[in-house]
């Protein structure tokens, strides 16, 4: 009874070891990522709406970039009524204020912005997909068309995005 036992707890270690083994010689399961909401690729049409929140001038500058772009990107036609738009692409741009240094009766507060690219859904408004990239003048709207190409891509899924040829976010 007893060599039962032992050989019993013996056949028990070594099926553990080999199922363990086997285990650790699989190779990891592939990241699985969410889907990328199919409307934003099966679009035709995009109503472009301005809710940028800075000074006229630098709201006109990204918007007419922006509009521009995305004229030149030969995905979407621009339409000029929310009601004829599959989705409408909403820009944001909204002045932050950082952090504040003061020495000496000194100091300066560090300002930056974002421009956000908000993808809405024309029939129900709820957002698809926001984009947002650091405000800079020579290189934000550059920067929404590189994710936007990414994002518009067939069967396209929310994996860390890869380079674009075509687009670069200098």
């Amino acid at each position: 009874m007893k060599n039962q036992i032992v050989a019993i707890f013996a056949l028990a270690i070594v099926t553990a070891a080999g199922s363990a083994s086997a285990s650790a010689n699989k190779n990891p399961p592939a990241a699985s990522y969410a889907p990328i909401p199919p409307q934003i690729a099966a679009a035709k049409t995009i109503f472009l709406s301005n809710r940028c929140e800075e000074d006229y001038k630098t709201c006109a500058e990204v918007y007419n970039g922006l509009y521009t772009a995305l004229s030149s990107f030969g995905k979407y036609q621009l339409v000029s009524s929310p009601a004829t738009a599959d989705l409408i692409f909403e820009i944001h741009m909204v002045a932050r204020t950082g952090t504040m240094d003061v020495l000496n009766g000194e100091g300066h507060s560090n300002a930056y912005s974002n421009l956000t690219l908000a993808i809405l859904d024309t029939q129900t408004h709820i957002g698809l997909w926001t984009i947002t990239e650091p405000f800079a003048k020579n290189t934000a709207v550059k920067a929404v068309m590189f994710d936007l190409q990414i994002i518009t891509q067939p069967n396209a899924t929310a994996a860390p995005p890869q380079h674009v040829p075509g687009y670069t976010k200098d």
